[in-house]
């Protein structure tokens, strides 16, 4: 049990209850308060109680009571007896104090009375609410109008004996705890000295006690000398042991204070990253000027060219309609010849037309190409551009907003030969698309992991929805029985009923046989006395009979309704376990709709903080869907085990009310 007492217990472990000759007068150390505190806990809420009970008689098992408590039940902390209340009450002082006795001493212990004891121990241990107490709800105080303060007593000495324990053997860290054997007196903690000193009173006391004036304290003396001097000189070489790393940091900071400052290296390095990034910005913009400028001449070309195809056009016209006029007309041959020279000199021009078009042609194919190559280099000069941004840690660690209204811009360099060698850098699109493409299929594996797990989920539902389906239609079964057993007992009450109509019918008979024995007067009056005796015995003994009929059917009655009622209870506790095994499906099922939704709704992916949260408990979250399919097994299992049983039972009771009837 704990909080017992022993000769090498912790130094600081109990309190000190007890009082050798009270009297009844409290030495609490605490101060005497002026008024009476009004306890702020709902003590009168039999919710609280309900809860307060429960703490105390979870604590009282925790701590092996049931050889010392053997009456301790759930009831007893809901209606104790004086008696049982004494017992736990003092079981719970031993606890907080385990050298507390009864009275002050043994031989006072026997006659000593635990409502006298009661207040001045609460006293000293603290109790705040102890003022409120009175000699007549003292002798009450397990009554249903006073319980509740009893009950709020022992609750507050329950918490003080969890707190007890939890300082005593949860702190094995604390000095205050520790015995001082175990204490590293060479530790720097202020509160060692304190320890110190109260082992040297504690001791010196002890001996005073035992030896009175002619008590010798050297030792003691001699012993806590040497502890100071162990402490003292463990701190004189942890003195020097700072001092040690105090030269070796100024060492340090003066071979740092020679080196040039890191600010200063970083901040030029910044600025020539800085000037570098210039002549990039400067660059493209020069590139950007001349695509712009190649593009106009591009324009220029093009209108050129389609000029130049629309006067094609025309000239094949004209051509097409000279010949329709030749033949249609005689012409003579001076007007062919004339026409033939015209024609040729047409061709002429048409062939001029055509070697330009096509000088034209080759022109803008060139332009074309040398536009894709000083695109291309504009786009190696984009690369170099973020890869010096990186290196001056400029870039940001999360994407940059959509670029809108922007200009692009390549810097060509002219004094080159050939295109290509315009513009330097690396491709962007060997390095964005990869990229994309690899974002793009951890999106889409993001997205199928959340479809196969709403698809479990959904699987999960419509199983659990088959299960409440199977025991709704049990439940369905259980009401007709019930109904079946209601006929039942419908029909056995007319039967009874009927019985009652023939006893009564007898009874008359009886009575009008009576009368007519009455009647006749000229029958002698010893056969008349005679015949009414026997009429009277049988009258009385079918009363009997009609009687004892009656009070069996009754009783028979009331035993098939508490039936009903105790069949109404459990198929009423079978819905609401449905109801709370349904809610928590719901919940379930809520919440990974919601994960769901949230992971559509940021392209597949789930915040960051949401996300790192399921991650870690994913494997937490499959077992918790394992847990409740399991728990949903076994529930369905023992619910159709229950409502075998109890379709047993009835048709039991059915047929035994079917013959009783009979």
């Amino acid at each position: 049990m704990m909080g017992g007492s022993s000769t090498s217990g912790p130094n600081l472990g109990s309190s000190s209850v007890s009082r050798p000759g009270r009297g009844g007068a409290s030495t609490s150390s605490n101060p005497a308060s002026s008024g009476r505190l009004v306890d702020s806990r709902p003590i009168r809420d039999p919710a609280w109680q309900r809860a307060a009970q429960a703490e105390i008689y979870e604590y009282l098992l925790s701590t092996k009571t049931d050889v010392e408590l053997t009456f301790l039940t759930p009831k007893v902390m809901k209606e104790p007896t004086m008696k049982q209340f004494e017992e736990i009450w003092k079981f719970l002082v031993y606890e907080l104090d385990p050298d507390f006795v009864l009275g002050g001493d043994a031989a006072a212990a026997a006659t000593a009375k635990v409502t006298d004891e009661l207040s001045p121990v609460m006293k000293d241990l603290g109790y705040p609410f102890v003022d409120s107490f009175t000699k007549s709800m003292l002798t009450t105080i397990t009554a249903p109008h006073a319980w509740f303060v009893g009950l709020g007593m022992l609750h507050w000495m329950v918490r003080l004996a969890k707190a007890k324990a939890d300082w005593l053997f949860d702190n094995e860290d604390d000095v205050y705890v520790m015995e001082v054997d175990q204490i590293n007196t060479m530790d720097d903690k202020p509160e060692i000295r304190h320890v110190l000193e109260f082992d040297f009173l504690a001791k010196s006391y002890s001996k005073f006690f035992q030896e009175g004036e002619a008590a010798d304290y050297a030792e003691e003396e001699q012993q806590l000398i040497d502890r100071y001097h162990d402490r003292f000189q463990a701190q004189e070489e942890q003195v020097q042991a700072y001092e040690g790393k105090i030269a070796t940091m100024l060492k340090e900071i003066d071979a740092i204070k020679s080196r040039p400052a890191p600010l200063s290296i970083a901040c030029k390095n910044l600025e020539d990253a800085q000037k570098k990034i210039d002549e990039c910005k400067q660059g493209i913009q020069s590139a950007t000027s001349r695509v712009d400028k190649l593009q106009r001449q591009i324009a220029v070309f093009t209108e050129d060219v389609e000029r130049r195809r629309g006067e094609r056009r025309d000239l094949d016209t004209k051509q097409k309609d000279i010949r329709r006029q030749i033949e249609q007309q005689n012409l003579t041959p001076e007007d062919i010849e004339r026409i033939t020279n015209e024609e040729r000199q047409l061709s002429n021009a048409l062939a001029t037309l055509n070697a330009k078009l096509a000088q034209v042609t080759k022109t803008v194919n060139d332009y074309e190409v040398q536009v894709a190559r000083k695109t291309d280099e504009a786009e190696d000069l984009l690369a170099t551009y973020d890869e010096l941004l990186v290196q001056c840690g400029l870039d940001a660690d999360t994407p940059p907003a959509p670029i809108s209204d922007a200009q692009l811009r390549v810097q060509l360099y002219s004094g080159r030969a050939d295109p290509r060698d315009m513009i330097q850098g690396p491709d962007l699109r060997g390095v964005v698309r990869p990229a994309l493409m690899k974002f793009k299929g951890a999106k889409a594996a993001e997205a199928v992991q959340l479809e196969g797990e709403n698809d479990d989920l959904s699987a999960t539902l419509e199983t659990r929805t088959r299960a409440v389906q199977e025991l709704e239609a049990q439940m369905k079964d259980l009401e007709g029985q019930r109904r079946t057993i209601e006929r039942s007992i419908a029909t056995a009450q007319q039967r009874m009923d009927a019985e009652i109509d023939r006893a009564r019918r007898a009874n008359n008979e009886l009575e009008e046989r009576n009368r007519a024995m009455e009647d006749h007067l000229n029958v002698g009056q010893g056969a008349r006395t005679a015949e009414l005796k026997n009429l009277e015995i049988e009258f009385q003994s079918v009363q009997a009979r009609v009687k004892k009929c009656k009070a069996e059917y009754l009783a028979s009655i009331i035993a098939k309704c508490e039936d009903i009622g105790k069949t109404v209870q459990s198929v009423s506790n079978v819905l609401h376990d449905l109801e709370l095994a349904a809610d928590a499906v719901e919940t379930r099922l809520a919440k990974a709709a919601l994960q769901t939704e949230l992971a559509l709704k940021n392209g597949g992916v789930l915040p960051a903080a949401l996300n790192g949260s399921l991650s870690g408990h994913q494997g937490e979250g499959e077992g918790d869907r394992d847990g409740d399919g399991e728990m949903t097994e076994q529930l369905a299992a023992v619910m159709e085990v229950h409502a075998q049983g109890l379709a047993q039972r009835t048709q039991d009771k059915a047929a035994a009310m079917e013959v009783d009837a009979a």
